[in-house]
């Protein structure tokens, strides 16, 4: 062990960010990449020189006190230390908005990885086995915030900074007390394409580092389940080891692999001198002994222990006042944070799968209640079923309109409810007619959103506040009024979505062409931002992809200012012609989705889709004289025919996917009406389409939804 005198040069090395690198552990893509150590410390401290000094009295108090901690004997006391955590959930209502259940599963996996409970600790090799140590540290949601009031310990905020996360994160979900709350902060992306990160205690120990003490974790590399999986679990405990003062076995060259690792240690007696490894490499000697590999804060895949040294290291500055770590697990805090009790029942709340559907679509809703429910009472106007008693339903809505959704739970005693008005849109299963035409000039651009526009528009994964609007600043391609979307205000990686309403396409042919003019401007060449055009057959349940465009296909030259078309030779058209025949649905919608990289504004206008018409006789509608039930099916669809002239005709079924899964022979039709049934218990659950073709060329179609 060497017991450093902590300089610049050290603190570069040794303290400040220390980020999980993305590598073989984690990813299993070939590529490795080292950890951002230096580069962050020296963005850190570059950032804020006035801090330099600061940061390296702390540090080197906190050696001073592990020194005298570990000579003390104070190590040998085992009690164990409960931990409040605080999760802060960034998020654009992607999958990076994980469930509680999830961020639970991590809590389990961090206390037994610090309590030597974890279930693989008996495949640690023969030569560390005796120095495995139980921490002696349990993590706990708080059940209190920082005001009392009652909480589940987990934070949600909707931000598209969730694709570029880091330090911007904390300000968007401030840090709860860090002398009460071990803070973390969850998101789809953390740039640099880190894993995560967190400060050790010496960097933020004073009032400057306050706002950023906690850790910054991607959303799969959050416990076990969910978005994340057994290889990625531990990265948590990883990161709450630097967290705790604890560095890589190799020391501060931020660069595992260098033969020069040898020469510089951890600061911990018990752990071998290694050169670090992305790999696990059991018989590993790479400085003269064999390595302690399946440390946890190595970088191979096959983390299981920390060492008694380590332990050591963690309990000093777990008893140290620096960064207010010795706090956190007090009696008094732990009564303050809520985490010694059960929790008493004190919010209704729920999630669903989505908010805005069309008619026969399915929604799911889930519990979010806390705490200790023991019953449920949904109510769901307009939903089949109305009502529900289960922690998950899924709720089918046959009619449009806008309808509410109330829950009640119980904890046996005590009851709360949660009643959300207009909770849920249900759109008409038959679009609009074609031609279809949209230049944006009805709207009322006064209004970044107007009611009139969001009744024809749903927004996808973005958040509305930031996201697509309609502007008359702009001169447009043949107004006044178009649609923009303000790029150069969204971080690097966020996706912006925007769909149509429903179009009715079943009376034209694959000759539909769709068409659209859009204006955007970079910044500079590096630039590389990607327009996506989507269609779906199936009101918006899934998508083909139908158009594609990437770096160079901008209109205008490139500019740092907030940027507007002010010329028509800002605008260029484009046109989709590949509409496939099972995209000639009543329900056709289309979808443009924008991935930022730090350009500009991005607009579009004069959309339009147009198309031969049917002739007259099949132009006849035969769809009104077809009805096919119970929605949703299970084992048999009914197909039900009227009509007063008898015909011959075929049926086709189509999968989600627009796969032909079931062809009829011809089959006649008297005239009347009749009724037919279709097995449909082969077929997995899902969206499908059912097309009936008669003898005089008429179509109809029909939305089937299977379930199981």
């Amino acid at each position: 062990m060497k017991y450093l005198s902590l300089t610049l040069g050290a603190l570069l090395a040794l303290s400040a960010v220390n980020l999980f690198g993305q590598n073989s552990h984690h990813h299993h893509d070939g590529t490795i990449h080292p950890c951002h150590t230096d580069e962050r410390t020296e963005q850190l401290l570059q950032e804020n020189p006035e801090w330099i000094p600061l940061v390296e009295e702390a540090n080197n108090e906190l050696e001073r006190f592990t020194r005298e901690f570990e000579e003390s004997g104070a190590a040998g006391e085992r009690s164990v230390k409960i931990i409040p955590v605080v999760f802060h959930v960034i998020h654009a209502n992607g999958p990076e908005n994980i469930s509680a259940e999830q961020i639970e599963d991590c809590i389990r996996i961090m206390t037994e990885d610090f309590t030597l409970q974890n279930s693989d600790i008996s495949l640690v090799v023969p030569a560390f086995q005796n120095i495995t140590a139980d921490v002696g540290v349990e993590f706990r949601l708080a059940k209190l915030d920082p005001n009392g009031n009652c909480t589940n310990g987990i934070v949600r905020v909707e931000n598209q900074a969730t694709f570029n996360g880091g330090e911007n994160l904390k300000s968007i979900s401030p840090a709860w007390p860090r002398a009460k709350y071990m803070n973390v902060w969850v998101c789809n992306n953390i740039s640099g394409n880190a894993a995560g990160y967190t400060y050790t205690p010496g960097t933020v120990a004073g009032p400057w580092g306050a706002a950023a003490d906690g850790i910054v974790v991607q959303h799969s590399y959050v416990g076990s389940i969910g978005t994340a999986n057994s290889t990625t679990s531990r990265t948590m405990t990883h990161e709450v080891g630097h967290w705790i003062n604890l560095r890589h076995p190799w020391g501060g060259s931020n660069t595992p692999g260098l033969a020069s690792n040898c020469d510089i240690d951890d600061d911990v007696a018990d752990t071998p001198n290694t050169i670090g490894w992305t790999s696990c490499n059991l018989n590993g000697s790479s400085c003269g002994s064999l390595d302690n590999v399946q440390n946890f804060m190595e970088y191979s895949f096959c983390s299981r222990m920390f060492t008694n040294g380590q332990r050591t290291r963690m309990l000093a500055a777990l008893n140290s006042n620096t960064a207010s770590r010795s706090n956190l697990w007090t009696a008094n805090n732990l009564a303050e944070t809520g985490v010694l009790t059960d929790g008493v029942l004190c919010n209704a709340k729920f999630s669903a799968s989505q908010r805005e559907i069309c008619a026969g679509d399915s929604v799911v809703y889930t519990d979010m209640s806390y705490h200790n429910v023991t019953t449920r009472n949904w109510t769901f106007e307009g939903g089949t079923p109305s009502t529900a008693t289960g922690e998950q339903v899924v709720v089918y809505y046959n009619e449009p309109g806008t309808y509410n959704v109330t829950l009640q739970v119980s904890d046996g005693s005590n009851s709360v409810s949660s009643n959300e008005g207009g909770f849920v849109h249900v759109r008409p299963t038959v679009g609009v007619p074609l031609p279809y035409s949209q230049d944006f000039e009805s709207y009322d651009a006064q209004s970044p959103n107007p009611a009139d526009f969001e009744l024809d528009w749903q927004y996808g994964n973005t958040i509305t506040s930031s996201s697509w609007e309609v502007t008359s600043f702009a001169t447009g391609a043949s107004g006044t009024h178009t649609l923009r979307l303000p790029n150069r205000n969204l971080p690097a990686g966020s996706v912006s979505e925007i769909i149509s309403k429903p179009i009715d396409l079943s009376n034209t042919t694959t000759d539909v062409t769709i068409s659209f003019k859009y204006a955007y401007a970079r910044r500079n060449p590096s630039n590389n931002e990607r327009l996506r055009f989507w269609v779906s057959a199936d009101c918006g349940e899934t998508w083909s992809l139908r158009g594609i465009w990437s770096n160079n296909f901008d209109t205008a030259p490139f500019t740092n200012v907030n940027w507007f078309p002010n010329s028509p030779s800002h605008w260029e058209q484009v046109e989709i012609t590949n509409i496939l025949e099972n995209h000639l649905v009543e329900n056709f919608r289309f979808k443009f989705s924008f991935e930022s990289d730090g350009g500009n504004n991005f607009f579009v206008d004069d959309i339009n889709i147009s198309g031969p018409l049917v002739s007259s006789i099949e132009n006849m509608d035969i769809s009104q004289n077809l009805s096919v039930f119970p929605v949703p099916a299970t084992d048999v669809l009914n197909i039900a025919l009227y009509g007063a002239d008898p015909y011959m005709y075929h049926i086709e079924l189509f999968n989600p996917v627009g796969q032909l899964v079931h062809a009829s022979g011809q089959n006649a039709f008297p005239g009347g009406s009749a009724q037919i049934t279709l097995d449909t218990r082969s077929y997995a659950a899902g969206m499908y389409h059912l097309v009936l073709i008669n003898d005089k060329g008429q179509r109809a179609v029909k939305r089937v939804v299977l379930a199981r």
